[in-house]
């Protein structure tokens, strides 16, 4: 999914927001939680050398969907925030829609950089332009 062009548009809602991000970059994420052991060396069994590591996978994989993009006012950037913050509404999932694609989840993380317009605007509060980076995992929230 990495090294999408501007123009794909992802949609990111949740009660009665919504926003669009023209990203970047989309990078989906898997890591798989494995716990790892080292069996005991007893003083009469040194001399045959370490045990081998013990692996064991419980297949807790959790998924993220990391975007770059841009959001194009500070109305957009606010909702977003809303967003993150609860959307107006007591629990539930965000909903991340892509390439036809729906996924419920929450948003871990929402960084925003602000990048000065080329020129001159009327209504400089209202027209900033944003680069952010969020990051949304993929679950059912309780």
């Amino acid at each position: 999914m990495a090294g999408h062009p501007i123009g794909t548009e992802i949609t990111i809602s949740k009660g009665s927001y919504s926003v669009t991000v023209y990203p970047t970059e989309i990078n989906d994420n898997f890591t798989n939680k494995l716990f790892t052991f080292t069996p005991a060396q007893s003083k009469a069994n040194q001399s045959s050398g370490s045990k081998d590591s013990k692996i064991v996978d419980l297949l807790r994989v959790l998924q993220q969907i990391v975007i770059t993009g841009r959001i194009l006012t500070k109305a957009v950037k606010e909702d977003l925030k809303s967003i993150y913050t609860g959307g107006g509404v007591d629990g539930g999932a965000v909903t991340l829609t892509y390439d036809g694609d729906s996924y419920e989840g929450l948003l871990e993380k929402v960084n925003f950089t602000e990048r000065p317009q080329d020129g001159p605007t009327t209504n400089n509060t209202d027209q900033a332009r944003y680069i952010v980076a969020i990051t949304f995992i993929i679950g059912v929230p309780f």
